[in-house]
């Protein structure tokens, strides 16, 4: 019963997510000293970790229901009697005698117990007809559940289990380098209190910790972000067209992605920089085409003498390379063309451009609504070329020569670029000293909302290359001095 169709716990990430887990534990045995995993639900995570290699010794786990709690105490060899679980039904009364002074049957009888609650709230026939199987055959479902604690503490015993908000689990262990923590945070607002409602039928020392509300994963990603701690967050997105999922991926790396369906895609985001062996993304739902043309990468030149070129791409090209350096398209925007920037035939950015707004009511400028760099760890703020680069006069003549018309408008007049961030701070860094602020809001939530605007300049690719390699190596010289971040 405890593994089977008859789930008591809801909310285990999928298989392919937990092979991508497994997959980045294993390739980085030996790198870390402890396994932090708050959130641990079914323990099916560690399962996962313990299985890609690590002893059960190093992980340590918490949660806050009492499902989890149950779990946790019996594989820590934690005495179950300090729950403090009172089973308040009479038909539930004989799970006591049976098990007294048995810390196994003691775990068995409250995830019989929880169960059982669950089905009764249920007011099915099936749900109650099961209600009446489990209670008319309970030795034989009490008997299951021991064979199967008996095997997962076989697995995965040892380990420390403590009831903690994952929050404050994150923020023990955040200035540890030889940390990993995965976390999987509940996806819906009052998930256990949905699952685990049974106050009626079982009491127990409840913790007061309130419930993971998802509205938080925002706040989540930026924590992670912040720390000395290897973190992977599974991060579930129902729908991609819905700003309230997809907030917040853009501050960490992708590890793996898949999509599920045109609107639901699933990650695996990491607050570390990654190598390519350790990415692994998942073809999308939808139709997406990957071109046969190179990443810019580390290994390759970097001069006065790189070529750079602007290459017109479909919206599946597009979604295929944003989905590679940090995540996927959201809903469609009207007249938003896409597009490759290639430093010697190699992929360097993907962008998108709009045009509707150009000449129309005096506003003389194209907006860029993204531009993701491919990621290096050679080229400091590497993004910051990019946007040199968006706002020379060599780009505006390549834009040109591809759509010297757009609706009938003639592009040729246009001046300037325009862009739009969302941002934790009042000003992004990556803009300073190329677009001017021109407005800042402070939204609800305490982001900013930031516009940029620069003129064309009368610089070329050539000179634009050259002085991001002298502010690169004048940065990194600082860095090598202790003298900035």
């Amino acid at each position: 019963m405890y593994n089977n169709i008859q789930k008591i716990f809801l909310g285990v990430p999928p298989s392919e997510s937990r092979k991508a887990l497994a997959h980045f534990v294993t390739k980085n045995l030996g790198h870390f000293d402890k396994y932090v995993v708050p959130c641990a639900g079914t323990f099916a995570a560690i399962q996962t970790i313990v299985n890609a290699g690590v002893s059960p010794k190093q992980i340590i786990a918490s949660d806050i229901s009492l499902y989890s709690s149950t779990l946790g105490y019996f594989l820590s060899n934690k005495p179950i009697d300090e729950l403090g679980v009172k089973f308040k039904k009479p038909e539930l009364q004989f799970l006591v005698e049976y098990s007294k002074n048995n810390e196994l049957r003691k775990a068995a009888s409250i995830l019989f117990g929880i169960k059982y609650a669950q089905l009764s709230k249920d007011k099915t026939y099936f749900a109650q007809s099961f209600r009446e199987e489990l209670y008319k055959n309970s030795d034989v479902y009490l008997s299951q559940l021991e064979d199967e604690l008996k095997q997962l503490k076989k697995k995965i015993g040892g380990l420390s289990y403590t009831i903690k908000d994952v929050f404050v689990e994150i923020f023990d262990h955040a200035d540890d380098e030889r940390t990993f923590m995965f976390i999987n945070p509940p996806a819906y607002r009052g998930g256990y209190s949905k699952m685990f409602g049974i106050s009626d039928t079982i009491g127990w020392n409840e913790p007061r910790i309130k419930e993971f509300d998802p509205a938080l994963r925002f706040d989540l990603l930026n924590t992670i972000r912040n720390i000395k701690a290897t973190a992977i967050v599974y991060h579930n997105v129902p729908d991609i067209s819905e700003e309230k999922y997809t907030r917040g991926v853009e501050f960490v790396n992708k590890l793996f992605a898949k999509a599920y369906s045109e609107k639901r895609i699933d990650y695996l985001l990491i607050n570390k920089e990654i190598d390519k062996d350790s990415l692994l993304l998942k073809r999308p739902y939808s139709e997406v085409k990957r071109l046969d043309i190179p990443l810019f990468s580390d290994d390759d030149l970097l001069n006065k003498y790189t070529k750079v070129s602007i290459v017109p791409i479909t919206r599946e090209v597009a979604e295929y390379y944003r989905n590679l350096f940090v995540h996927r398209l959201t809903a469609k925007a009207g007249g938003e063309q896409h597009y490759l920037m290639l430093l010697d035939g190699k992929i360097f950015t993907v962008f998108g451009l709009k045009f509707d707004k150009a000449t129309k009511d005096g506003h003389n400028y194209i907006y860029e609504t993204y531009g993701i760099t491919v990621p290096s760890k050679k080229w400091l703020r590497f993004n910051r070329l990019f946007m040199r680069l968006l706002v020379c006069k060599d780009f505006k003549r390549d834009i040109l020569a591809l759509h010297r018309y757009y609706k009938n408008i003639d592009l040729a007049d246009i001046e300037g670029v325009k862009t739009t961030c969302i941002s934790l701070h009042p000003e992004v860094r990556l803009n300073r000293g190329l677009l001017k602020l021109v407005e800042r809001k402070r939204l609800p939530d305490g982001t900013y909302y930031l516009q940029y605007y620069a003129p064309f300049n009368d610089k070329t690719y050539k000179q634009n290359i050259v002085e991001y390699i002298d502010e690169h190596n004048r940065l990194k010289r600082l860095r090598e001095n202790g003298k900035t971040s």
